[in-house]
């Protein structure tokens, strides 16, 4: 269970950093499904099954949100500043040496 639990925070990062909303939902949707199958097939009761799907998705779900904010960070740090930025930076500078 550890690995699958790796694979889903994995693939919900990835998706977090490449994708948008529209990829993760049929995402959510199939993992759901297939949730539901390993958990019938395994012989799950309905409560274990349904905790094993409110895991799988929490999971994928939180490292998606961990994908975004990464995202966000490192395009907000290659980010080239704005013209009047620049100057902002330069005084600052200038202030912090003397």
């Amino acid at each position: 269970m550890g690995y699958a639990a790796l694979v889903l925070a994995m693939t919900g990062f990835a998706i977090g950093t490449r994708f948008r909303i529209r990829v993760l939902l049929p995402v959510l949707v199939l993992l759901l499904l297939a949730s539901i199958v390993i958990s019938v097939a395994r012989g799950f009761s309905l409560r274990e099954a349904a905790l094993s799907v409110i895991l799988a998705q929490t999971i994928v779900q939180c490292s998606y949100l961990v994908g975004l904010l990464a995202h966000s960070i490192l395009s907000a740090i290659r980010r080239k500043p704005r013209v009047g930025q620049e100057r902002q930076d330069m005084a600052y500078r200038r202030i912090r040496v003397e």
